[in-house]
């Protein structure tokens, strides 16, 4: 933690402005540390900073009795014994002392405003858990010092900019109300099981507010409302009845253990779950790997601490034990926590495998190759059958060759001409909507890729109709974030109408169809060369100023 605060702190003011040998390009002006976003890096500063209040002072009490020995050299001996250890305490302590105002200069430099009201909501939960308890209300004390060091050392370097921050508090606060009530309005389409996690990103445009037009939202910056929309009512009730057993089971403990030591550390997990539980209303820490494994490591130490008894000198933990004989039902049991273990393990080392051929996952500081082979991109398949991604940039990858008319330079026997390559393009993608129909891009491609169909004598029955469902369901789900999708539906639409019979009822249909998109997409982006690029893909099938000025809106 001091060095992420310290490292953050001198590339923010030394005006280098990197991430190791990544430059920044966001939060220019805010310490980091090694991360990109400000937020993420004020979620570390937060727990260990809490980790730091509380682990001084579980040294505060570093003095044991000791009993009273007659003879002179071994009192001597015990006395010098014990001189030395209660310094070492009290230099270990005010070490952690000054570790914990680093990270809290850390965390009010990062200018993350959830992050720092996070960090004192907790701290004052975690000061009202001592002073519940008459012995260790002392204890308020090492969290003031704390607070007052960082203080001082905040003010004089100066936090204006940290305050300014908090005077446009109400204006991010608009916004991530807005992301939160159309997270709702998801939910409220899938309530009991919700859209899947991890499928936020995928479901959220078609709820994307229209104040929101020009952003790609991952998370919905609130993940209890993410989380309630993804896994629906019964994810949501499984994880509240988890986190509600797991703080009565902590208070109970902590409220029967004496010893200062455990007293002190074993507040841990009920901090940082607060800490946590506040930020989690305004950011996604916890879809940060690093974050959401300190999270469990300071939760596993004060779970450990509350579980420690010393006894004559020694520590002995009390867990409870259950003994499973390696005989018949024990052996059963072990086998099955083992090929658990080992079934999430390898699907985990599959997909790190398979992004390791093929990147689908925005990286800046890797600065990964975002076009890998065609072959690269079959051994991510092989690896990682379930990503959609990757059906995905196979299919383009064969486009592309397709439309250059040559053989990928990692394939030896390519024997296929352009209608197995279009063949195998089609399945690509409709693999890639099968894994995942929430993304309006593989609706939209397919739908090209049928309509190139035109040489099969089925074409009229069966690619045709094929292409109009696959744009119906790309509509569904593009919502109001990405222009030049609507531009692609519409020039779809466009060319759907020069193959229609002029006095069917499908023209009219298909010509409102492309106006709609070509407004949409004008309004989402309402630029001239947005408008230019329409015009001049319809004069390639509508040469008439009339009809393109109806389209773009322009003055003939």
């Amino acid at each position: 933690g001091c060095f992420e605060a310290l490292y953050g702190l001198v590339e923010t003011y030394s005006d280098s402005g990197h991430i190791w040998w990544y430059k920044k390009t966001d939060y220019v002006k805010d310490v980091t540390g090694t991360y990109i976003n400000r937020n993420h890096f004020a979620g570390l500063m937060e727990m260990g900073l809490l980790l730091a209040a509380a682990y001084s002072a579980a040294l505060f009490n570093g003095r044991r009795k000791t009993r009273v020995i007659s003879d002179s050299k071994t009192l001597l001996r015990a006395g010098i014994s014990r001189f030395l250890s209660e310094e070492q305490i009290s230099n270990k302590r005010l070490l952690i002392v000054f570790a914990g105002a680093i990270m809290g200069i850390g965390l009010v430099f990062s200018a993350s405003r959830g992050g720092i009201i996070a960090a004192a909501g907790s701290m004052l939960c975690m000061s009202l858990f001592f002073i519940s308890r008459r012995d260790h209300r002392r204890k308020g004390l090492i969290i003031l010092l704390i607070f007052f060091t960082t203080a001082v050392y905040a003010i004089n370097i100066g936090i204006e900019y940290t305050a300014n921050r908090f005077k446009s508090f109400d204006v991010s606060l608009d916004i991530r109300k807005r992301y939160a009530q159309k997270t709702i309005n998801m939910f409220h389409d899938y309530r009991l099981v919700g859209i899947g996690v991890g499928n936020f990103k995928y479901a959220y445009a078609k709820y994307q507010a229209h104040e929101d037009k020009e952003i790609f939202l991952r998370h919905a910056h609130n993940d209890w409302v993410q989380f309630l929309a993804e896994a629906g009512i019964i994810g949501m009730a499984l994880l509240l009845a988890g986190i509600s057993y797991h703080l009565y089971r902590t208070i109970k403990l902590w409220k029967r253990r004496t010893d200062p030591f455990v007293v002190c550390l074993g507040v841990m997990p009920l901090a940082v779950m607060i800490a946590m539980a506040i930020h989690s209303c305004s950011d996604f820490n916890l879809h940060i790997p690093a974050n959401f494994l300190m999270l469990v490591a300071i939760m596993a130490i004060g779970h450990s601490a509350l579980h420690l008894k010393r006894h004559r000198g020694k520590d002995k933990r009390l867990y409870r034990n259950h003994v499973f004989p390696l005989k018949y039902k024990g052996i059963l049991v072990l086998l099955m926590v083992l090929g658990l273990i080992i079934w999430t393990g390898m699907w985990t080392i599959r997909h790190f495998v398979a992004e390791a051929c093929c990147d689908t996952i925005g990286n800046a500081t890797l600065n990964r190759d975002q076009k890998p082979s065609l072959g690269e991109i079959r051994k991510a398949i092989e690896w990682d059958s379930w990503n959609a991604h990757y059906r995905y940039k196979k299919a383009w990858e064969l486009v592309r060759i397709r439309d250059a008319g040559c053989r990928p330079q990692d394939a030896e026997n390519w024997t296929h001409d352009r209608q197995d390559c279009q063949e195998e393009i089609i399945r690509a993608l409709e693999e890639a909507v099968r894994l995942n129909p929430f993304e309006a891009r593989y609706h939209i491609r397919l739908g090209w890729e049928y309509l190139s169909m035109r040489e099969r004598p089925d074409y009229y029955r069966k690619w045709l109709p094929a292409a109009d469902v696959s744009m119906e369901r790309a509509a569904y789900f593009a919502g109001d974030r990405i222009p030049q999708q609507h531009v692609r539906m519409g020039h779809y639409w466009i060319y759907r109408s020069k193959i229609t019979d002029p006095g069917s009822l499908a023209w009219p249909v298909a010509w409102e169809k492309a106006l709609r998109h070509y407004r949409k997409a004008q309004g989402l982006q309402g630029r001239k060369a947005l408008t230019d690029s329409i015009a001049k893909f319809v004069w390639m099938f509508y040469p008439d100023v009339e009809l393109i000025g109806a389209l773009t809106k322009q003055k003939p």
